[in-house]
């Protein structure tokens, strides 16, 4: 062994083509498994960003519909039957006016049907509203039912890959007289509006 590496040493011999091959082949194998491996966890970061942007999404848009303004907002004057509304609105109780006397309506989460731009978006940088439909049932008399909100939202990880649909579901409880909403309750299991 001693001879073999002192004779390697000295310059006397050199690597075999075939040991040059070997090595080479073995090193770009290894470096697309390494760029594969790379390329597979940045798609899961994006992966997790965007579910965790959607449920982020999700749980804003349920707290700001419990307030009771909020609610009011969205809800009031509806009819029985499917509505398209253009955003989830928000109610500024600083200013009067708008709102059924409880301040000025503010866009939040406007629906965008443009062509895609990351600087019109408005729930994550990766997520935008696509669409909104409200259904609102109807009852006899005056009672409290749940209009429900679907939310269609569009992800895309980046402005090269394909756009996903997803939609959200969420039900809010709302007093509603025939096929009507009159308002929100003003309590839990309440009648009387907002």
């Amino acid at each position: 062994m001693k001879i073999f590496l002192k004779y390697r040493l000295l310059g006397k011999g050199g690597f075999t083509l075939p040991e040059v091959l070997i090595a080479a082949a073995m090193l770009g194998g290894i470096a697309l498994v390494m760029t594969q491996l790379m390329k597979d966890q940045a798609n899961q970061t994006v992966k997790s960003k965007l579910t965790s942007d959607l449920a982020q999404f999700r749980t804003e848009v349920q707290t700001l519909l419990q307030n009771p303004s909020h609610c009011q907002a969205n809800f009031y004057n509806k009819t029985a039957g499917t509505s398209a509304p253009t955003s989830i609105t928000l109610c500024n109780t600083t200013v009067a006016g708008a709102c059924r006397g409880v301040g000025a309506a503010t866009t939040r989460f406007p629906v965008y049907t443009t062509d895609w731009n990351p600087t019109n978006t408005r729930v994550s940088d990766r997520l935008r509203v696509s669409a909104l439909s409200l259904t609102v049932p109807s009852v006899t008399g005056v009672s409290i039912g749940n209009a429900d909100l679907r939310i269609t939202v569009q992800s895309r990880p980046d402005l090269n890959s394909v756009v996903k649909s997803e939609s959200v579901f969420i039900s809010v409880p709302v007093i509603i007289n025939g096929s009507t909403v009159i308002g929100c309750p003003r309590s839990f299991g309440s009648t009387i509006p907002y």
